[in-house]
């Protein structure tokens, strides 16, 4: 994990391992070194606390997925009156 600079270009890039273990490499979007690495941090704190969401996934994603997280993520935390079974 780590931020670089790719030759030619302006701009750090990181470099981390997502949730599911896969090395991931992308473009921090910015010229200033202390703000991709304020970035990287954020993705690296989501990832340890399991909220990391890759919306470049999420394309990917069925709305059957979509139903399937809000079950298992957000539903057992609602009153057990308000569940629908």
């Amino acid at each position: 994990m780590g931020l670089y600079k790719i030759k030619g270009s302006t701009v750090w890039h990181m470099s981390y391992t997502d949730d599911e273990g896969v090395q991931q490499r992308k473009s921090a979007k910015t010229k200033n070194k202390k703000i991709a690495q304020l970035k990287l941090s954020k993705i690296e704190l989501e990832i340890k606390e399991g909220t990391y969401q890759d919306y470049a996934k999420g394309k990917k994603k069925t709305f059957q997925d979509m139903v399937d997280r809000y079950l298992k993520e957000v539903t057992p935390n609602k009153k057990l009156s308000t569940q629908i079974i």
